[in-house]
């Protein structure tokens, strides 16, 4: 029985269709990312201990693993990080990272066998590191970002021949100058990682503390500072002006006032003269009508002993 029309139509499209599908490309596999070219854009550790950074640091990135391993004797919070860093990328502050710790050693792990490989840390007993058991302090390493200051010391200076030379070898005397008046703590170690310009220290507590201190009397004020004391200083001119407005405002109103009791002082000056003067016209005019009362009476007297004595004469 021959096949109807449509139905052919059908089932040649229905081939076409299968054909074209399964001969569709395959879209190529997308290149893994490296971990370490991602950008951080801030970097903020303050007495971090390396489990805690790696955490961070993997958090951002996921695709970066490491492990990290301790020698005996070596305590679990060792070493402790002290970095600020803004917009910089995951490899620099690895490199920052093993810069200021000699005693990690990091072997990456499985490079051949995945995308990305695993760093394994080994964190090396040290004769700095006290034991457990041991007594004595751990030597601070701390990172510390020096871009801005030297920065703001070299726009401060402008010409460098002109006013002490390099700004770095600058903040470097001055800061191994302090450390030099500190007693405790064995000799400090000072680094420079010229790629992110940042400040690498270890030693003693009393060593960091007097490092910030140097480090907080040069650093200048940031953006936001500057903003928050230029609106500060704006209020304060705000208000000074607003203060003068009142001032001469209140100033007006007592001259306003004074000049009104001047006038009415003269207005009681002048009615108590006018008082007065009635007043001593009224005392003209009693003084009159009592001449006047004591005038009739001596007139009605010499009238009466009048009329008396004609009485008497018309008795007789």
């Amino acid at each position: 029985m021959p096949m109807p029309r449509c139905l052919m139509i059908v089932l040649c499209l229905a081939a076409l269709c299968g054909r074209a599908l399964g001969e569709a490309p395959t879209a190529p596999a997308a290149a893994p990312v490296d971990p370490m070219a991602r950008v951080i854009a801030d970097v903020n550790f303050q007495s971090v201990s390396l489990d805690d950074a790696l955490d961070f640091l993997q958090g951002i990135a996921p695709d970066f693993k490491a492990v990290v391993v301790r020698d005996k004797g070596v305590p679990q919070d060792y070493p402790t990080m002290k970095i600020k860093l803004k917009n910089v990328s995951l490899g620099q502050v690895w490199s920052v990272l093993q810069a200021a710790n000699p005693d990690l050693e990091v072997q990456p792990v499985g490079e051949n066998e995945g995308p990305t490989p695993i760093y394994l840390i080994r964190v090396k007993a040290s004769s700095n590191v006290a034991s457990p058991e041991g007594a004595g302090a751990v030597p601070a390493v701390h990172v510390y970002p020096l871009g801005p200051l030297l920065d703001a010391m070299a726009a401060k200076a402008g010409n460098q021949a002109a006013h002490g030379g390099d700004p770095l070898d600058r903040v470097l005397s001055l800061i191994k100058a302090t450390l030099a008046q500190v007693s405790d703590g064995g000799e400090p170690v000072l680094q420079v990682h010229e790629g992110t310009r940042t400040l690498i220290f270890k030693g003693s507590a009393e060593q960091e503390a007097a490092l910030e201190q140097v480090l907080s009397a040069l650093a200048p004020a940031s953006a936001e500072e500057a903003a928050g004391n230029k609106r500060n200083n704006e209020d304060l001119q705000q208000q000074i002006e607003l203060a003068k407005t009142q001032a001469a405002m209140q100033a007006q109103k007592l001259e306003a006032d004074l000049a009104e009791l001047h006038q009415r002082l003269a207005e009681e000056e002048k009615n108590s003269l006018d008082r007065t003067a009635e007043a001593e016209r009224l005392k003209v005019r009693l003084e009159e009508q009592t001449d006047r009362m004591n005038d009739l009476k001596r007139r009605l007297a010499e009238q009466t002993d009048e009329l008396t004595k004609q009485k008497d004469q018309a008795a007789h």
